[in-house]
């Protein structure tokens, strides 16, 4: 987030979704601006050690902008290395639920894991032959 210290970056990604919260709807900047300002305002939580609240937030931002799934597994990986995977997880995947497109998009990310899962696999079956 780069706004100093993890407190002053949560303050500044809360400051961020209150302005980006009065933007008119059609404001050109409107969607771009709301989807920094959720990611920014999960990470600061995440790295502040505010994680019950990241989740929250993380809830709020996977229903408010389905369509930034590369953020979602971003800060989905950072919840889950604080310890909260499966919080997160339960989140992502009721998004993902009541979403077409980032369902499409977690079926994807899946085939995609599993094919590395299965490439991994094989590797190490022939590392040992």
């Amino acid at each position: 987030v780069g706004v100093g210290s993890p407190e002053s970056a949560v303050e500044a990604g809360s400051e961020a979704l209150r302005y980006v919260s009065e933007l008119d709807e059609a404001h050109p900047r409107k969607v771009p601006a709301t989807i920094e300002a959720h990611g920014a305002f999960c990470e600061a939580l995440v790295a502040s050690g505010h994680h019950e609240q990241a989740v929250e937030a993380f809830e709020v931002f996977c229903d408010e902008c389905p369509m930034a799934i590369h953020l979602h597994l971003k800060i989905k990986e950072k919840l889950r290395v604080a310890g909260f995977e499966r919080e997160a997880d339960k989140v992502f995947e009721a998004a993902a639920a009541n979403d077409p497109v980032l369902g499409g998009l977690l079926a994807e990310y899946r085939q995609v894991q599993e094919q590395d899962r299965r490439e991994a696999e094989e590797q190490v079956k022939t590392q040992r032959l």
